[in-house]
């Protein structure tokens, strides 16, 4: 379906709303001074056309507007757009009004409310210009993703700004992006109807079993040269599986699938368990209170042991002073009984006529001497009896003290040897690991079903290269590219560019313009010189292509944006009348050139309109102008209120 711009609305935060009508199918002009708003008007119609963010610049423009839109001619159909200015801060808002229909009155601004997002407005309109189901796969060798042709890649060919237009160094809008850019070249060749849809998709079906077809021999001439690259490898790993223990020492594979079957084997070799852990040293803990504990009953049955014997020995040395001090009082013994009266010599049997209280006094001494040897000698024996028992006590704590010292070495001995089952573990776990490692990084299907596969995918692609055995892809690019070159060349000469005498075409890998000049070889855009040259090649280049976009019917808005193409030749300059005969080369040059694109938009039937300063007098100029902004006139009144 054809599209036309038929109208650009502005819509002001009070209500008002700003109306810029345009021609369908020929030259449309708006002429003016600077600062007049001309430069915005490309990047308004790209923002409610779907673009991801809003170029205009920031200033007055952006200040005064609440709403942009635009009223599309659809093949007669009408679609407006409108899309809300973008906070400030901000670049873009997904607030998106849209009205179809036969007749379509612009709406107020209270009527403008949301009723599609930024994906709606994107699929609606790649569905209005035309754009069936596609998808260009990358060649072989390439990383990139497959690509489906959509609106925003034809409405690349739509614009071109006044930086863009004399830019020796690219060509299409927004091409500067490594995105955009390889998009034109994968979507250009379907837009210019190198190739149908259904021819595409086959054309991609079949880029995508080459594809694949060369992955899968890779795969299958990998798996030979698996086997040699890694037979050393296997053998290493093999011989750490042995070094811990997961396959016999015995084991000596002689080949490589003899090694891949032991390292299976050795995966599947259950780890020995090492056992639920036990706090070691928590109960180590625990001994060695018990320990400090026993040590310190010890010490204190020792000391009462020794009390108890150096007692023993105190009392033996007193009871023998005692025995001795009584033998020494038995002599008394030979003095007759005192209670006869007087005192018989125990020698003479003569009687003494003393006294008797001292020698009472010594048979009372020799009597509490005999009592405390007896006293003495009925205690010995519960003394010895104490320190038997006290030294009973002394062997069970030394007896406990040991079993103590055994468990400690005992629990030491355990936790080492747990300590030497991780160890264990952990290299063979890690073993195990490398194993299923290198067993996975070869894990290829079966040969056999890979190459029932490939089998089948290269029928496929015989039956696909015979569907389209007839006209052949590149032949039939190859044309368009030459009819494209045929234009570009007509259109060089109609505009007297320099390196016009030989063919001009359009380099789709580099894209790029370049002359096929007779005596000076290919010459690039980049390396032409003079800024009429550059103006020139991105005019006539987005001329020729929409040509063959309008000749082909082909799925890409019917109008193209040129702003300042004067710019090469002169600054802005006053109102040219027909009184004005002043002639210079510069205004020769500016006048061919838009008198060149009003003359071919109306052959070729779509629409362009240009932005600039001129502003010439010739009714041919003048009839096309939809908008003259000087004198205080602009895009957007100076009334409107700013925000």
């Amino acid at each position: 379906m054809k599209i036309t711009l038929e109208k650009l609305v502005l819509y002001g935060h009070r209500g008002e709303v700003r109306f810029l009508s345009f021609f369908l199918d020929r030259m449309n002009i708006i002429t003016g001074e600077s600062k007049t708003g001309k430069s915005a008007i490309i990047h308004i119609v790209d923002y409610c056309l779907g673009s991801g963010e809003c170029h205009v610049p920031d200033g007055v423009i952006r200040r005064k507007v609440s709403w942009y839109g635009v009223l599309l001619d659809c093949s007669g159909e009408k679609i407006f757009i409108a899309r809300q200015n973008p906070d400030r801060g901000r670049a873009t808002n997904s607030n998106i009004y849209i009205q179809i229909g036969a007749q379509v009155e612009i709406p107020p601004s209270e009527r403008l409310v949301k009723n599609c997002d930024l994906d709606g407005i994107r699929d609606l309109l790649t569905r209005y210009v035309g754009i069936e189901e596609n998808l260009h796969v990358p060649g072989l060798d390439s990383t990139r993703p497959p690509l489906a042709a959509n609106f925003a890649h034809s409405r690349i060919f739509c614009y071109q700004d006044q930086s863009l237009i004399d830019n020796k160094n690219q060509l299409f809008f927004n091409q500067e992006d490594g995105f955009v850019a390889q998009a034109i070249r994968d979507t250009l060749p379907y837009l210019l109807g190198a190739v149908t849809t259904s021819e595409l998709l086959k054309q991609n079906e079949l880029s995508q079993l080459r594809r694949d077809i060369r992955l899968l021999e890779r795969q299958l001439e990998a798996e030979v040269s698996w086997e040699r690259a890694t037979a050393t490898r296997a053998s290493s790993i093999l011989a750490e599986a042995r070094q811990v223990g997961l396959v016999p020492l015995d084991v000596r594979p002689a080949s490589v699938d003899e090694v891949i079957l032991a390292l299976r084997g050795a995966l599947a070799s259950p780890l020995p368990s090492t056992g639920d852990y036990v706090d070691v040293d928590g109960e180590i803990g625990e001994l060695f209170a018990d320990r400090d504990s026993l040590r310190s009953a010890y010490s204190e049955l020792k000391d009462r042991v020794d009390e108890a014997r150096v007692f023993g020995s105190n009392r033996d040395a007193y009871e023998g002073e005692l025995f001795e001090q009584r033998s020494r009082l038995e002599a008394l013994n030979i003095f007759p009984d005192l209670s006869v009266g007087g005192h018989q010599c125990p020698l003479c049997d003569s009687y003494i006529d003393s006294p008797r209280i001292l020698l009472e006094q010594l048979r009372t001494e020799v009597s509490e001497v005999g009592d405390r040897l007896t006293s003495l000698r009925s205690q010995n024996p519960r003394l010895q009896s104490y320190i038997v028992e006290l030294e009973t006590q002394l062997e069970d704590v030394s007896r406990r003290i040991r079993e103590n010292q055994s468990q400690l070495n005992a629990v030491v001995r355990q936790n080492e040897l747990y300590r030497i089952q991780q160890e264990d573990a952990v290299k063979r776990s890690r073993v195990q690991g490398r194993i299923s490692a290198f067993l996975e990084s070869k894990a290829p299907a079966e040969e056999s079903e890979q190459r029932v596969r490939l089998g089948a995918m290269k029928r496929r692609v015989e039956q696909l290269m015979s569907e389209l055995s007839g006209d052949n892809y590149e032949d039939r690019l190859s044309n368009v590219e030459y009819v494209l070159s045929d234009y570009m060349t007509e259109y060089a000469r109609d505009l007297e560019l320099e390196h016009a005498d030989g063919r001009t075409r359009l380099d789709l890998r580099r894209l790029t313009v370049v002359a096929e000049t007779r005596t000076h070889g290919s010459i690039r855009l980049e390396n032409m010189g003079s800024g009429d040259n550059w103006v020139g090649c991105h005019v006539l280049t987005h001329m020729a292509l929409h040509r063959i976009f309008r000749e082909r019917n082909r799925p890409v808005p019917a109008f193209v944006i040129f702003d300042q193409p004067s710019k090469a030749h002169y600054p802005p300059s006053e109102l040219q009348t027909s009184d004005n005969d002043i002639e210079d080369d510069d205004r020769i040059a500016v006048r061919r050139l838009f008198r060149f694109i009003q003359q071919r938009t109306a052959e070729s039937k779509f629409q362009t309109i240009v932005i600039d300063h001129a502003d010439e007098a010739e009714a041919w100029f003048q009839d096309a102008v939809v908008a003259r902004w000087r004198g205080g006139e602009k895009l957007v009144p100076d009334q409107w209120l700013e925000v």
